[in-house]
Order: structure tokens, then C-alpha cells, then sequence
């Protein structure tokens, strides 16, 4: 009976321990869930223009553009202590008979009177050779230094170049074209 007894007793109080276990994994759930939900979140403003252009069968298009003002906390937390990002999805296909040229990696950006160049580390797809019958689309990257909200610039200026393989140099004008687009970034 005593054995019993004892027995009874040590599978009580390895139940209850393992009950203790169960528990501590459904806080640290808890806690997770928590965390994730009071994480700092960036202010974004998306647009969509409406541009789009052929040269000499190079066919170039802004799909989007992406404004954002960065929190605090994430500006502390990243190795990039800029308060605003441009992010600009483009497209470019080649439907010539010879590579193009698309100078991205030399691309800026004007809002105001502050003109902002390409980050070429965090640009995706910005090297400027596109062969013929092919396509490809780029993540062009503007880090501004202040910036008040996501929605409170109007207007930007995105420059550019593109030439034909015969003109890599962008020595003549006949075969290459600087390309100047005005961004409308509001919904009026």
C-alpha cells in the first residue's frame, strides 16, 4: 500500500510539472504575438504613373513608386539613418535588333531643389546593358536624408540615360536620349 501510495505521488507531481511546461509555452506565444504587434511601423505611399515610353525599340515603364517615412525606432535599428525612401519599380524591354543601354545606375532623383543619386547597393537589376529581345525589371533606391510624411512630396523628377550599343559613350546625341520624367506623387 505504501508503494502505492509513493508511486501515486511521484506520477502526481510529474504531471503537475509537465502541466507547468505546457503552460510556459503558451506564454511565450503570448508574449511573441505581442512583440510582433507593437513593432514599429514605417509610413508608405504608393503611386502609380502612368509613363511609359519606345525608343528606337527600348521600351521603358514606371510600374511604381514608393514613398516612405521611416519610424525612428527602424532608423536606430538599421545601419541607413535616412528618414525617407523612393523606391521606383521600372521596367525595360529590348525589342530591337541590337543591345541597349538603359544608365540607371547613373539615375537621380529631384524633389524640390535637392537632387538625390541611385543607391547602387540596395538597387536591384541596374546594370545598364539589356540585350536584344529581352527584358527586365529594376528596384531603384533614393535614401532622403529628412522627410516630414510619406505623402508630403508632390513632385519628383526621375533622370536617366539610354543609349544604343554603337553609342555606350553617350557621345551622340542621335543615339542616345536623356530622358527627364516628372513624377506626379499625389492624389490631386
Amino acid at each position: 500500500m505504501r508503494k502505492s501510495v509513493i508511486l501515486l505521488l511521484c506520477f502526481a507531481i510529474l504531471g503537475a510539472g509537465l502541466a507547468g511546461c505546457g503552460n510556459s509555452n503558451a506564454t511565450d506565444k503570448t508574449d511573441t504575438t505581442k512583440k510582433s504587434e507593437t513593432a514599429a511601423k514605417d509610413e508608405k505611399a504608393y503611386y502609380t504613373p502612368n509613363w511609359s515610353d519606345d525608343w528606337k525599340g527600348l521600351k521603358s515603364q514606371i510600374l511604381l513608386v514608393t514613398v516612405v517615412k521611416r519610424n525612428n525606432a527602424n532608423i536606430k535599428a538599421s545601419d541607413v539613418k535616412d528618414e525617407g525612401i523612393v523606391r521606383i519599380k521600372f521596367r525595360a524591354q529590348n525589342t530591337s535588333k541590337q543591345t541597349m543601354q538603359s544608365f540607371l545606375n547613373e539615375a537621380k532623383l529631384t524633389i524640390g531643389k535637392s537632387e538625390y543619386k541611385i543607391s547602387k547597393e540596395r538597387s536591384t537589376n541596374i546594370e545598364p546593358a539589356i540585350d536584344k529581345g529581352r527584358s527586365k525589371e529594376s528596384v531603384l533606391m533614393f535614401y532622403i536624408p529628412t522627410l516630414a510624411s510619406a505623402k508630403k512630396i508632390d513632385n519628383a523628377k526621375l533622370e536617366w540615360t539610354v543609349s544604343t550599343e554603337a553609342d555606350k559613350a553617350k557621345i551622340n546625341a542621335t543615339n542616345s536620349k536623356n530622358y527627364q520624367v516628372d513624377l506626379k506623387l499625389s492624389g490631386k
